[in-house]
């Protein structure tokens, strides 16, 4: 063996240094190497270890100089390569130091910094591979037994004209790109009640402009990709819920919200735009469900869908319009149907105008066909006869203003042509000694005063 060692110190003096260095050249410095051999006589043989390591709590440092006139100089820290049959290259290992009592120490690469020029680059990669897989790349912060975990951290630089982009992509491929998937953590504690770790995207904020867009679009293909917003299952209680809402204005306009599907340019139909509540498949009385409200039958309800305009404090409220599409053939239907009833009375459909407030009558209800050039539609107002049963009655139609209210009805006068007919006919009976309805037309009656005329001119 070689050992180079330095002089020991007396008392509270160090050691003697041990320096190797090369000779203040006026041009170019020489260089010092530290390698150790491998066997020439066998082809399995080992090279030999290098090892540089501090006494106890003592530094290591490795840096190369400045230069004033040319590039700094390259630090290089790699593992050998290997051309073994399944050899492994070898494993590059940068770790802080740890600490029984205090906080262990921190593990830093900082790309260079510049004073007119751009900062250095951070490269951070995985191996590539001709005919295996690449490398993974693994970014982890620290565990604790007791405390809470690490955090990480990835933040790109501000700046005077903008800040930094941060841009997180999967790898391209000829067969399937690579997914991206970003997952809080898990509460897998047996006996914990807390939640899951939560997912937050945000755009930037600003306090004189706006603020920055938020995206979520699926890559463009052949046939685009889904994009799919859902919460998750729950095993014992109510599952989660999914919240749109646009920011609220201190001096301006809220910002509206907008759901629409795409256009079709070539021969497809355009797409749909469906809004649906939860079922419920509750029948069993030995349910605990909350909404149990009718112990006779044991069902629970269907979720509800509200659709409502914004209130006012000052100005009107918010109009809703409900409109189907045009279309060269003729224009779309609009249907608005109650739900069946399995074994049960069907759903009904109420049409209400808002209350007034005050001596304020409240809104009208108005059904109107379009105002068209030439012909108007038609309206009908008729319930049905049941179609399974020859003994079924159909629904009745009641018309009935409120109290002291007035009841019209009239055909428009015409310019040109005849005018419009009014027919009040009771329906007819073919049913085995079956009377045919009958045509009531009374005035209204009254207490103290004179009973109301009834006039057919």
């Amino acid at each position: 063996s070689v050992l180079v060692s330095s002089g020991a110190g007396d008392g509270d003096f160090s050691s003697g240094d041990v320096i190797l260095s090369t000779s203040n050249d006026d041009r170019i410095s020489g260089s010092i190497f530290l390698q150790t051999t491998t066997p020439s006589k066998t082809f399995d043989g080992v090279g030999g270890d290098i090892s540089l390591a501090t006494g106890s709590g003592g530094s290591l440092s490795m840096s190369a100089e400045r230069s004033l006139t040319s590039e700094g100089g390259h630090a290089i820290v790699a593992a050998g390569s290997s051309s073994g049959n399944n050899m492994d290259g070898g494993e590059v290992t940068i770790s802080s130091g740890s600490s029984t009592t205090g906080a262990g120490g921190s593990a830093r690469l900082d790309a260079g910094t510049s004073e007119s020029g751009s900062g250095g680059t951070l490269y951070l990669s995985g191996g590539s591979s001709i005919h295996g897989d690449g490398g993974d790349m693994m970014t982890t912060s620290g565990s604790s037994t007791t405390g809470s975990g690490g955090n990480v951290a990835l933040l790109s630089g501000s700046g005077e004209l903008s800040g930094g982009s941060m841009s997180i992509e999967s790898g391209s491929s000829g067969n399937t790109g690579g997914s991206l998937n970003l997952l809080a953590g898990k509460n897998v504690g047996e006996k914990s009640t807390g939640s899951g770790g939560s997912v937050t995207v945000r755009s930037g904020s600003s306090t004189k402009s706006e603020s920055g867009e938020l995206v979520m679009e699926s890559g463009a293909g052949s046939s685009s990709g889904l994009v799919t917003v859902g919460t998750g299952t729950s095993t014992d209680g109510t599952s989660g819920v999914i919240s749109f809402s646009t920011g609220h204005a201190s001096h301006g306009s809220s910002g509206s919200m907008i759901l629409s599907v795409g256009s079709s340019a070539a021969a497809g139909k355009g797409g749909s735009l469906e809004m649906s509540a939860g079922d419920t498949s509750v029948s069993s009385s030995s349910s605990t469900s909350p909404y149990m409200f009718d112990r006779r039958r044991n069902r629970a309800p269907g979720g509800s869908v509200n659709v409502s305009s914004g209130s006012s404090f000052e100005g009107p409220g918010g109009e809703m319009s409900l409109s189907s599409g045009s279309g060269s053939t003729f224009g779309g239907s609009m249907n608005v149907m109650g739900g069946k009833g399995n074994g049960a009375k069907g759903g009904s459909v109420l049409v209400s105008s808002g209350a007034g407030d005050g001596d304020f009558s409240s809104g009208d209800v108005i059904l109107s066909t379009s105002n068209d050039d030439r012909i108007s539609g038609s309206i009908f107002l008729q319930t049905t006869t049941p179609s399974k049963t020859f003994d079924g009655v159909g629904g009745d139609i009641s018309l009935a203003t409120g109290s002291g209210g007035s009841l019209s009805m009239s055909a428009e006068r015409s310019l040109t042509s005849e005018g419009g007919h009014a027919i009040v006919a009771a329906g007819s009976s073919s049913g085995n000694n079956m009377d045919g309805g009958e045509v009531t037309i009374s005035s209204g009656s009254s207490t103290t005063g004179a009973g109301g005329s009834a006039r057919l001119d």
